[in-house]
């Protein structure tokens, strides 16, 4: 995991601690996405025997110092746990030091030869499927000094019946070359050379509570992208809780947004319990400029001042929604996830007001055997049906660590208020393929979701920030264009046609430059001299500065020699409708100049009109109800003959 995840888990100013009423749990170090199951004992058959010391620094054992604590537990995080029961005899050692890097070697017995034995029992590695915690109570209490701690640890399983073995979540970027040293064997005796490492467990440490004012931030939810268009603002929310052994009341917590956009609110908690936790939901913050918001949710300064604030960046766009931070794409580096077989990653999505949701971005992960897979971006509901798709993509080495974006065909209506499930679908593909990134913080993120295989339930994932965001229309630079024509002879007339486009303040066409119309001549270089021109269309609201989605328009040149080929070609003379609707019809698929005759079943003439326009309106509403005869005559005097009902 590259620097600038951690660092971003610290700006954020999450809580490395646990309070009860009595005790204070903290994790030390902090995960900071890895895992292992070589690292601690995991069930596994290859390690029987299992041997480590590790360091846990000074500045990473604050949360302990606020409590003046003695340790009276131990223990470990896991991403998952064994599949059976799996129980060995189990040895913690622990040892004050001033060392801020790891000093103690790589032979097991000098390094355990000055530290206290303070757990020597039986370990019970927990059988579990997801996320979990075990803490073990220390057989001898281990005073803590205010310093770092040595831990040394000593595992024997003889009958281990786990056949999955547990992953301990673990820390490899704060304690850099060597965060500590271990070894394994599946038979004995227990070894005693072990090898230097960066992977250090994320270690749980519990110990008397003496606090009386300690309140801590433990998580900060907010959008990490938002569109400047939405009509209503968004709910940022925060939890605390009271990490004192007594209740505290009028606790007041201040959201801040500095920047792009300025915001203040402040929530008042009236009382919270020894022990509790409590969630805020601040008012609602609509961001109207485009830039970069730097929010804050703070509270006053007690015991322990380094849990007391959450800081998080957000992006301010058009069209953008996303929980992500606003981080490039190569930020997006550890623990891939991907399925065996296909399934989903989603996001719960609540738009702030109605829009409609044009595509789904994802960066890739940086594994290669996302490579040759395919992914599609979904909207689901908790049942895990697919309610609109998409456009495929099929990735390449190319696509690795970038940002895709995925397009629906025809944009999904969303309502504000209403929760969507907005995500990436790894259709069927090799075994064990990885294409979800992730940017782990110490918190499970509760709006991200899992199914697997596609259609199954979804479940809340345990992935931390997944790289999914979505792209929105709110409506306000939606823009119409349209063409005097868009079919042309290849060697008629006219060989002109004017652009329009409406609904926005300015317009760029490529090709054609800049203006609400312009004056197009389509031509198709070639010996036939006939196919498509394309053009394109962007226009700018002045109040927002927002640009519109690409419109384009087809400009089609045809042989035309006659109407015989004009039909053959594809573009078929029509009236429409027939019978007219209060004698009134259009003639469509003109090409060049035309003669329109309109004759009753007399064979008298009731029309005659020359148009050089695609379509033609046949207005018969001063002629009585009954039969007609529609001729159409070309340029080259080929005719086609349509009859007509016309209806007064």
């Amino acid at each position: 995991m590259k620097k600038i995840t951690f660092t971003l888990l610290t700006a954020l100013g999450l809580s490395t601690a646990a309070f009860g009423q009595a005790n204070v749990v903290i994790q030390a170090p902090l995960t900071d996405g890895s895992w292992s199951t070589l690292h601690a004992p995991s069930g596994s058959a290859s390690a029987v025997y299992h041997r480590a010391c590790y360091l846990v620094t000074q500045a990473e054992l604050t949360g302990l110092a606020t409590t003046n604590s003695i340790v009276t537990g131990f223990g470990f995080d896991f991403l998952n746990g064994v599949n059976a029961a799996t129980a060995g005899s189990f040895s913690v050692y622990l040892q004050n030091t001033s060392d801020i890097a790891y000093l103690k070697g790589t032979n097991y017995a000098t390094a355990i030869a000055p530290m206290s034995l303070n757990f020597n029992g039986t370990y019970n590695i927990p059988v579990s499927t997801g996320v979990t915690q075990t803490i073990l109570n220390l057989t001898t209490p281990f005073t803590y000094t205010g310093g770092g701690i040595y831990v040394a640890l000593d595992w024997y399983g003889p009958s281990a019946a786990a056949t999955t073995p547990a992953r301990y979540n673990c820390n490899t970027t704060d304690l850099t070359p060597t965060g500590g040293s271990y070894t394994f064997t599946s038979v004995g005796p227990a070894p005693t050379t072990m090898s230097l490492d960066v992977f250090r467990p994320a270690f749980l440490w519990q110990a008397a509570n003496t606090a009386t004012n300690e309140v801590s931030i433990e998580s900060m939810y907010a959008l990490g992208k938002v569109s400047k268009l939405f009509t209503a603002g968004h709910v940022i929310t925060a939890e605390l809780r009271n990490n004192s052994a007594n209740a505290l009341t009028n606790i007041p917590v201040t959201l801040t947004s500095a920047g792009a956009n300025t915001f203040n609110d402040v929530k008042t908690i009236s009382s919270l319990a020894a022990g509790a936790t409590t969630v805020i939901s601040f008012s609602p913050f609509n961001p109207t400029t485009g830039g970069l918001n730097n929010l804050s949710v703070s509270i006053p300064n007690d015991q322990d001042n380094n849990n007391n604030d959450a800081v998080w960046s957000q992006t301010v766009t058009c069209n953008d929604f996303a929980f992500i931070p606003p981080l490039a794409a190569s930020s997006f580096t550890d623990g891939p996830g991907g399925f065996n077989t296909d399934g989903i990653y989603a996001y719960e999505f609540t738009p702030p007001s109605a829009c409609n949701l044009t595509g789904v971005n994802m960066v890739v992960a940086q594994s290669t055997t996302a490579v040759g897979n395919n992914i599609v971006g979904v909207v689901v509901d908790l049942s895990g049906s697919i309610l609109a798709t998409t456009n495929t993509i099929t990735i390449t080495g190319a696509m690795l660590q970038t940002q895709q974006t995925m397009v629906f065909d025809t944009p999904f209506p969303m309502t504000g208020g209403t929760n969507y499930y907005i995500g990436v679908a790894a259709l069927a593909g090799s075994a064990g393929y990885f294409v979800y990134p992730t940017l782990y913080p110490t918190y499970a993120i509760p709006n991200f979701y899992r199914g697997a295989p596609i259609g199954s339930a979804l479940s809340q994932a345990d992935r931390g920030y997944i790289a999914i965001g979505a792209v929105v229309n709110t409506g306000v630079t939606d823009i119409t264009a349209t063409a005097t024509r868009t079919l042309f002879c290849k060697n008629g007339e006219p060989k002109t046609a004017t652009l329009t486009a409406s609904g926005l303040s300015t317009y760029t066409w490529t090709p054609g430059g800049q203006g609400a119309s312009i004056v197009v001549s389509p031509t198709i270089a070639g010996t036939t001299g006939t196919g498509t021109v394309n053009y394109f269309v962007t226009g700018t609201d002045a109040a927002s500065g927002c640009k519109s989605s690409a419109l384009k328009i087809s400009a089609k040149i045809i042989a035309c020699t006659g109407l015989a080929d004009n039909n053959s070609n594809g573009y078929a003379i029509n009236v429409f409708p027939n019978p007219a609707v209060n004698g009134k019809s259009t003639v469509s698929g003109l090409v060049g100049t035309n003669v329109i005759t309109v004759y009753n079943t007399l064979g008298q003439v009731v029309l005659n009109q020359t148009v050089s326009t695609e379509t033609s309106t046949i207005d018969l509403s001063n002629q009585s109800s009954g039969n007609y005869v529609v001729k159409i005559t070309d340029s080259n005097n080929e005719s086609r003959i349509i009859k007509m009902i016309n209806q007064n």
